[in-house]
């Protein structure tokens, strides 16, 4: 496990595993799932619920602070697509149209549908398949 220090936060320090580490040597209790099923934390009162995933991607300079701070332009994409897996190597940056391609190419693979989606979302994506 590599340990950096959030440039926000110096005294936190964030993991390419995605574990997030206050200067005591202990990991922060403070991640909770949002409505969107996304990691969060919190750093203090200035910055609440940021996003994990991002806060590691910012760390490990996959995102400049412009990027960050600005989500509206740059997504951090999670290769497997499992929203709590915030490991670095599982992340990249990519455009919001990027995004949803990777996202929809995922949600309509037959094997992503049967390991986590009902029969009639298998049935919906076949028939979604065949019409394109």
């Amino acid at each position: 496990m590599i340990f950096k220090p959030f440039p926000l936060s110096p005294r936190y320090q964030v993991s390419d595993t995605g574990v997030i580490m206050g200067l005591s040597g202990h990991p922060l209790k403070l991640q909770k799932l949002n409505k969107t099923e996304y990691l969060t934390v919190t750093f203090g009162r200035k910055l609440k619920d940021l996003l994990c995933h991002r806060v590691v991607a910012y760390s490990f300079g996959l995102l400049n602070e412009e990027q960050f701070r600005n989500g509206k332009m740059f997504a951090v994409n999670h290769k497997d697509s499992c929203k709590s897996n915030n490991n670095l190597s599982n992340l990249e940056v990519t455009s919001y149209s990027g995004n949803l391609l990777h996202y929809h190419s995922k949600k309509y693979s037959v094997t992503y549908l049967v390991r986590n989606c009902s029969l009639e979302a298998l049935k919906e994506a076949i028939l979604i398949k065949e019409a394109i």
